[in-house]
This record gives structure tokens, sequence and C-alpha cells, in this order.
């Protein structure tokens, strides 16, 4: 016999990860997800390309129209925010 709810999450997973965002719900550490989901949508984008596309700050580049080490900036930029987030998250 089937386990249907298995079946329903392995459905939800290939959904979220068709879009471009929606990789963030599989994340499986909760507080880092709330984090991840509570960027601005630009920045949630951002990081997409780079974690669930696997683009390189060199295409980012190219695609957005900017130098790499803007690219760079906005990335690391993105990151220390993330940190903060969580770190402080664990604080309280």
């Amino acid at each position: 016999m089937r386990n249907l709810s298995s079946k329903k999450y392995d459905i939800d997973e290939e959904l979220a990860s068709r879009t471009m965002i929606g990789w963030i719900e599989l994340i499986h550490n909760e507080a880092l997800c709330e984090i991840v989901k509570s960027l601005p949508l630009d920045d949630q984008i951002f990081i997409s390309y780079i974690f669930k596309e696997g683009k390189t700050q060199c295409e980012l580049a190219k695609i957005f129209n900017i130098s790499q080490v803007v690219i760079s900036q906005k990335f690391n930029a993105i990151m220390n925010k993330i940190k903060k987030r969580f770190y402080a998250k664990g604080r309280n």
C-alpha cells in the first residue's frame, strides 16, 4: 500500500522547485526559511539565481548588466543580513 502523504510531499516539492523562489519553502531549518522568506522579493530572486539556478557572479553581472564587483557586494550584503537575523533569532 502506498503512503499518500509521502506522495503528496513529493508533488509539493516538485511544484515548489519549479518556481524561481519556490525552493525557499523547502529549506528544512524553519528559522532560516522564515528569514529568507522575509527578505525583499528582489533579494529572494537574486539568491535564487545563485542557489537554485547555479548562476555564477559573472553570469549574474551579464543578466543584471552590472559589474561582477557589484554582484559580489550585493551577495555579501544579503548573506550578512541573513546571518545577522539568524544569529539574533537564536539568542531570543
